[in-house]
């Protein structure tokens, strides 16, 4: 049985351009496991030119959260608005479990330079 919700609570901004929100949070009930979920503006764009398609997530997953090893590792990317063909976001919540999630430094290498 895992606890779940939502929230609307700021985790990052970059300037005036990135505001992560976070969009759910599970609490595996063993203790085990965390995921959390933020979700950013759905696009990016500087002198009224479109950067980027689509919002950029993260996605958090805490082994042994809040104890002495806890490890934090992450999965990154952009998606469409909820309910579209490209929603990757919930994809990636829906997969969590199986998915692999890889440590700070190497999941940004993979989505700025991948």
């Amino acid at each position: 049985m895992a606890e779940v919700f939502d929230a609307e609570r700021r985790m990052i901004s970059l300037g005036s351009s990135t505001e992560m929100q976070e969009w759910r949070v599970e609490r595996l009930a063993d203790g085990s496991f965390e995921w959390h979920s933020y979700i950013g503006h759905n696009y990016n764009q500087q002198n009224r030119k479109r950067l980027s398609a689509g919002a950029i997530w993260m996605i958090l997953k805490l082994e042994n959260p809040g104890g002495v090893n806890e490890i934090t590792t992450y999965r990154m990317g952009r998606t469409g608005l909820a309910g579209s063909a490209n929603d990757t976001l919930q994809d990636e919540w829906d997969a969590r479990a199986t998915n692999i999630f890889y440590r700070y430094d190497e999941v940004l290498q993979q989505f700025f330079n991948g």
